[in-house]
């Protein structure tokens, strides 16, 4: 029998396999949660502004040019908030298949800035650039 144990996943939700057994498969590395981000601390600590709403954007699936989806993007934004941390947190809802996958492999704390993120991304869907 596998022993039921307490993890946390987040600061404000704890997994307690010993309240709903089918969790007890779940084990994650030391320190390692579900949560997976690129981004440093500073940025996943900033708060969402309050009553912020979805955008209405295409998703960018990496096959249209990424400089008009940026322009597309910081457009919508920009009604709501320009702040550095916000602008991270917020594009990556703007993905969707490959490129959603690309943003899930970039490494924890490797995105500062909205910049390097900009630059990383950038760079990944240079050839989808138009003329």
């Amino acid at each position: 029998m596998h022993e039921h144990t307490q993890r946390e996943s987040h600061p404000r939700c704890t997994i307690n396999t010993q309240d709903d057994p089918s969790l007890s498969h779940i084990h994650y590395p030391e320190g390692q949660t579900t949560r997976r981000h690129p981004f440093v601390d500073r940025i996943m600590e900033a708060d969402i502004p309050l009553g912020w709403k979805p955008l209405n954007l295409e998703w960018y699936d990496g096959t249209t040019d990424p400089d008009e989806h940026l322009d597309a993007f910081l457009t919508q934004t920009n009604l709501y908030a320009n702040d550095d941390e916000i602008l991270c947190r917020v594009f990556p809802t703007s993905l969707k298949r490959v490129t959603l996958t690309w943003y899930r492999g970039l490494p924890p704390k490797s995105i500062d800035s909205f910049d390097t993120l900009v630059q990383r991304f950038s760079s990944q869907y240079v050839t989808s650039h138009f003329s």
